[in-house]
């Protein structure tokens, strides 16, 4: 009985990180103080960190490679976003940690688009 439960463990999470498999969602801001939530106009913008880490077993260490950035003001500055209202992180691993990726979410306030000048006929 304790082998079969000592197997089980790493597919049976509960609250904590799984090892196999990890999917989660939680605020990144939590000052909401004078935030809009359920405004129509409330723009999405988001980028992904992704990790790869390769395990050493010789060493005892890891490989790790990672790539883009998942800094607030640079996902706004790509995005378009005139003003920032609060952001979210989803995080992703698998395999022990082996591949994970965390995406920020950030909702904000788009730039104003100008207008460009009407060309005359030709």
């Amino acid at each position: 009985m304790r082998i079969a439960l000592l197997l089980a463990l790493p597919f049976l999470p509960g609250c904590m990180s799984g090892l196999l498999y990890t999917h989660t969602w939680h605020p990144l801001t939590v000052n909401f103080d004078h935030t809009p939530v359920a405004d129509a106009e409330i723009v999405v913008a988001e980028s992904d960190v992704k990790d790869l880490a390769i395990p050493i077993p010789r060493i005892g260490g890891r490989a790790e490679f990672m790539w883009h950035s998942n800094a607030i003001g640079d996902i706004a500055e790509k995005k378009g976003l005139a003003e920032i209202y609060y952001a979210d992180v989803e995080r992703f691993s698998i395999l022990f940690n082996i591949w994970s990726q965390e995406t920020v979410h950030v909702y904000g306030k788009a730039k104003e688009q100008v207008a460009e000048p009407a060309k005359p006929p030709n």
